[in-house]
């Protein structure tokens, strides 16, 4: 058994004895392995729910992007464009606001550190929507844009929404 190599063990079965090379990660850890080990599970799976949200909040960009690229917008597509980045806008605006009553509800402190994702995200589609807006339905013309704001008061309240 001396004349053997020392990373070699020996296993006594029925069959005689197994030669087995050590278990990886035994003795001294890597780096990797020890900052794997002392990763606390519930901040990997919040790192895991914000990429997929991230991911999530990016397909409908990808897909006006798309949707402009290959010409599929439609007859009007700066209405398109209009309509749903507003909409995204608002449809993220309401993820971020519910966040702070489901977790007072339910008492899962965990869920604030889910919520800045879709707020920068909201605040992305919303300054989209006002580019798209200024740049491409009434090209920085801002004597229409005040004859519009005189005609569609719900104008001045987005604009009022977005400064503040």
């Amino acid at each position: 058994m001396s004349s053997e190599a020392p990373h070699i063990r020996h296993l006594a079965g029925a069959a005689g004895p197994v030669r087995r090379p050590p278990t990886p990660g035994h003795g001294a850890a890597t780096p990797l392995l020890r900052s794997l080990l002392a990763m606390d599970t519930l901040q990997a799976r919040i790192d895991l729910a914000n990429r997929i949200s991230f991911a999530l909040c990016l397909l409908p960009f990808l897909y006006l992007l798309w949707g402009a690229t290959v010409g599929t917008l439609g007859v009007n597509p700066v209405e398109t464009l209009t309509a749903t980045t507003g909409t995204w806008s608002l449809r993220l605006l309401w993820l971020t606001l519910c966040n702070t009553p489901l977790r007072n509800f339910t008492g899962w402190n965990w869920l604030i550190r889910l919520r800045r994702i879709p707020a920068l995200f909201c605040f992305f589609y919303a300054c989209l929507h006002l580019l798209t807006y200024l740049v491409f339905e009434h090209e920085f013309d801002f004597v229409e844009i005040v004859a519009d704001m005189a005609q569609k008061p719900y104008l001045i309240a987005g604009g009022l929404a977005f400064l503040c």
